[in-house]
């Protein structure tokens, strides 16, 4: 099979294996449908948390989702009840645009696209924003700071975002939906360093094969670059180490990531051995800037109960208000209408 005819059926199992799997996000009005607030593991998060001044909040969804999603206005209207303005990232000319290219899509165009759409927004460039990702939302939260310096994000909370990548569909996916499965680990196995696939399935930017990382450094072209480990960029270590905060959420039911410790920027380098962030090489060089920020104490692990993207809106708020409100600023209780 010729490489274009190889691209294109790569291209196509991707996408429909990816559309018809979409674990969007769930926001539950009350905690007893979802029991439990953050876990807070490691850092810095009382010595000072609050900013010293209230800044505009970009909240950037997952896949499968789009920023006028339910989900996504509720946690909108949750933070603007405590005086915050929020801004919901949304590419494309409507809703379902905005949906369909969190599976299709140029992640790099899409990143370059947010970053010239926060900057026209009046107030945002101006003052800076906190920015707050979910799930691959994050990733690409990260990917801004990095290549948009135009737009000065003061402080960014990530939520299970596959901050080193994925390593294989998820688990549970498998079980219910196993044709499906197959189709998309066939694809992701033999084919999604196409650079066709590349540049038009979102997911592909961030497939890390860990059993063949020589093959994932040279083909994708997105995560290596992000995460400086072929060529180390220093003024996308350095913007990450401007950061004031980087607040790493991981769930402790998490059945979408694999490994579920990418969101606390774990590494996988086989198929057994989970290598901790502390223990990799990208954080004992700094070469992404993450220990400078652990030596701070401004890099901060928590957890939260339940599976991939599901949550409470008050342990949402439980887990980020600390980090954008300032110190000063009334803790209201949020109430469900």
């Amino acid at each position: 099979m010729n490489l274009h005819r190889r691209a294109l059926v790569v291209f196509f199992a991707l996408a429909a294996a990816t559309l018809a799997y979409s674990p969007r996000m769930r926001v539950y009005d009350d905690r007893a449908s979802l029991p439990g607030g953050p876990t807070w593991v490691r850092g810095n998060r009382l010595a000072a948390p609050g900013p010293t001044i209230a800044r505009p909040v970009v909240l950037w969804h997952g896949m499968g989702d789009s920023g006028d999603d339910p989900g996504m206005r509720k946690l909108a209207i949750a933070l603007e009840a405590h005086g915050l303005t929020v801004h919901r990232v949304l590419v494309g000319r409507d809703a379902n645009a905005d949906r369909m290219r969190s599976y299709l899509d140029d992640i790099s165009k899409q990143v370059a696209e947010v970053c010239a759409q926060l900057r026209a927004v009046p107030g945002l460039r101006e003052h800076g924003i906190h920015a707050i990702g979910f799930s691959q939302g994050g990733l690409f939260a990260r990917a801004l700071i990095q290549r948009c310096p135009e737009v000065k994000v003061h402080r960014l909370i990530t939520f299970a975002s596959p901050h080193q990548g994925i390593a294989d569909v998820p688990a549970g996916w498998c079980t219910a939906q196993p044709l499906w499965c197959g189709i998309a680990r066939a694809a992701l196995r033999r084919g999604a360093y196409v650079p066709s696939v590349q540049h038009k399935v979102v997911q592909a930017g961030y497939v890390r094969t860990q059993w063949d990382l020589d093959a994932y450094r040279r083909g994708n072209l997105f995560l290596p670059a992000v995460n400086n480990e072929n060529t180390e960029d220093v003024e996308y270590a350095d913007r990450v180490r401007a950061l004031e905060k980087l607040v790493l959420v991981k769930h402790a039911d998490d059945t979408v990531l694999i490994p579920a410790e990418t969101a606390w920027f774990s590494e996988l380098i086989d198929a057994t051995t989970l290598v901790p962030l502390h223990n990799t090489t990208q954080y004992k060089r700094d070469s992404l800037g993450l220990r400078t920020l652990d030596d701070r104490g401004d890099l901060v692990f928590a957890e939260l109960p339940g599976d991939h993207m599901q949550f409470s809106v008050e342990s949402f708020l439980e887990t980020v208000l600390p980090f954008l409100l300032p110190s000063e600023a009334p803790m209201l209780v949020h109430q469900t209408e």
